[in-house]
C-alpha cells in the first residue's frame, strides 16, 4: 500500500510532529509512505518538500501566504485567535499523481497549502486526521463556546463580526459545495474531537474513527533518573520543577497562562515541602511573571530528545488549555513518567485519570489548578505511584506503533470499499 500524508510543515508544531511520527511507524510496518508538505526542515528523504515543487510553485506559495491574510483585514474587531479563510493553495495535482498513492491522508493544511476546492480533484480515498476544528467550521481552528459550525456559521465571534453572510459563512459554504459526494473519512485523535464532527454541518454523516495519536515509548520519550537528568540540565535537585509547554505560550488565550499565572501565584504562597521552580518551554520572550520563585524561559527546542529530557527532569507538567484536541504535550510527558495536571476539559479527559496519573481541575478554575498541583507534588508515595501510572497509561494507549497499526487497518478497509 502506497500512503501520501499531506501536512503544511513536516516537523515544526505538534500537529506536524504527529504526522511525521505516524508517517514513520507506517515506514516500519514496512508501508511505502511519503510526506507532501509546504515547508521542509529535517533532511527525511520520504518528505516531499519545497525542493520538490517548481520554481513557479515555489514564489505563488510565498505570495498566496501573504494574499491570504488580505480577507481578514476588513475585520478590524478580530481577535488573535487563527483563521484561516483558505482562499489559496499550491496545485499539487502533479506531485500526488507522480506518487499515485492508494490513500491520502490529509492533517493540518491551511496557511496556503491546501485550499478546500482541491479535494475533489483527488481521484484517490482521502482520510482527514482533524488536528484541529478547522476542518468542520467556517475558519477558526478552535471554536470555544461558538456552536455555529453545526448550523451556518457567520457573525463569527472570533471575526468580531455582526454580517451573518461574512467569510466564515462564505468558507462553510464552500467547503460545503467542494466535498459534497466526497470520498473522504475521518479520524478523530479523541473523543471530544469525534463528537464535535458529529455535529458539525459538515461531518454529520462522514465515517469517523477514533485512533489517538501516539509517540515513540522506546527510543525517545521513556523514564530516566530524575536526579541525573537534572544536573545535566542545570536544574536544582532540591525544588519541586514544574513544567509548562505551550507554542506562543503568552499571546494564545487557549493555552491557558493567565490561568496558571493566578494559580501559581496562589501556589508560591503555600507552605510546600520544597521550593519550587518553574519551566518554560516553547515561548520566545519572557514577560514579568511577577512570582517569587525563579522561572527559566528556554524558547523554542527543535528536538525531540531535550524535550523528552525536561519531561523527564521534572516533578509535574501543567497543561491548563480551555480547549484541546489530544495535545502532544501531556502524552509526552506521561511516556517520560511524568504526571499532568489540567482542566478537566476536552481531549485533556481523554489522556487523564483523575487522581490516578494526573490530576483534571475544574474548568478555569486557578485555585483548583493551584490545589492540583500541591496535590501532585507533596506527597513522595503519591508522587511516585503518579508517576509510574502514567508511563503505563502511554503504554497501553499511546504508542505509535499501535496508532500507526490502527490508521492502516482503517486505509484497507477504504481502499477495499
Amino acid at each position: 500500500m502506497k500512503v501520501l500524508h499531506l501536512n503544511t510543515w513536516d516537523t515544526v508544531g505538534g500537529a506536524s510532529r504527529g504526522a511525521y511520527w505516524v508517517h514513520q511507524a507506517l515506514i516500519q510496518l514496512g508501508i511505502n509512505s511519503k510526506m507532501l508538505v509546504g515547508h521542509r526542515s529535517s533532511k527525511d528523504p520520504t518528505i516531499l518538500g519545497p525542493q520538490y515543487l517548481t520554481i513557479s510553485q515555489k514564489i505563488l506559495y510565498e505570495l498566496n501566504s501573504y494574499i491570504d491574510t488580505f480577507p481578514l483585514k476588513s475585520y478590524k474587531n478580530k481577535t488573535s485567535d487563527l483563521f484561516s479563510p483558505a482562499t489559496r493553495g499550491i496545485e499539487l495535482l502533479d506531485n500526488i499523481k507522480s506518487f499515485n498513492p492508494d490513500v491520502i491522508n490529509l492533517h493540518w493544511t491551511c496557511e496556503s497549502f491546501l485550499k478546500p476546492e482541491t479535494l475533489k480533484l483527488l481521484d484517490k480515498p482521502i482520510v482527514w486526521t482533524l488536528r484541529d476544528m478547522w476542518p468542520m467550521t467556517g475558519g477558526c481552528h478552535y471554536s470555544y463556546d461558538c456552536l455555529e459550525y453545526t448550523r451556518n456559521c457567520g457573525s463569527c465571534p472570533q471575526l468580531g463580526s455582526k454580517n451573518p453572510k461574512d467569510i466564515s459563512w462564505k468558507l462553510i459554504r464552500r467547503k460545503e459545495k467542494a466535498w459534497q459526494d466526497l470520498n473522504l473519512s475521518l479520524i478523530a485523535p479523541s473523543q471530544w474531537m469525534a463528537d464535535c464532527a458529529s455535529k458539525s454541518r459538515l461531518f454529520h454523516k462522514s465515517r469517523i474513527e477514533i485512533i489517538p495519536s501516539g509517540v515513540d515509548l522506546d527510543k525517545t520519550f521513556y523514564p530516566r533518573c530524575r536526579q541525573t537528568l537534572r544536573q545535566v540540565l542545570g536544574l536544582p535537585n532540591d525544588h519541586y520543577i514544574l513544567l509548562f509547554v505551550a507554542i506562543k505560550a503568552f499571546d494564545d488565550k487557549r493555552k491557558g497562562w493567565k490561568y496558571l499565572l493566578t494559580a501559581l501565584q496562589r501556589l508560591s504562597q503555600q507552605g510546600l515541602r520544597k521550593p519550587l521552580q518553574m519551566v518554560i518551554i516553547g515561548n520566545e520572550t519572557k514577560p514579568n511573571f511577577n512570582l517569587d520563585f525563579p522561572v527559566r524561559a528556554l524558547g523554542s527546542l527543535k528536538d525531540d530528545l531535550t524535550l523528552s529530557l525536561f519531561y523527564g527532569a521534572s516533578d509535574v507538567l501543567v497543561v491548563p488549555s480551555l480547549q484541546d484536541n489530544l495535545p502532544k504535550v501531556p502524552i509526552e510527558s506521561f511516556a517520560c513518567g511524568t504526571p499532568v495536571v489540567a482542566f478537566d476539559t476536552t481531549g485533556l479527559k481523554d489522556v487523564i485519570d483523575h487522581k490516578l496519573n494526573g490530576y483534571l481541575a475544574k474548568c478555569f478554575d486557578s485555585q483548583d489548578l493551584s490545589q492540583g498541583i500541591s496535590w501532585v507534588l507533596d506527597n513522595p508515595q503519591r508522587h511516585q505511584s503518579l508517576c509510574d501510572s502514567a508511563r503505563r497509561k502511554a503504554k497501553q494507549n499511546f504508542s505509535v506503533i499501535g496508532q500507526a497499526e490502527s490508521c492502516l487497518a482503517y486505509y484497507q478497509s477504504l481502499v477495499t470499499n
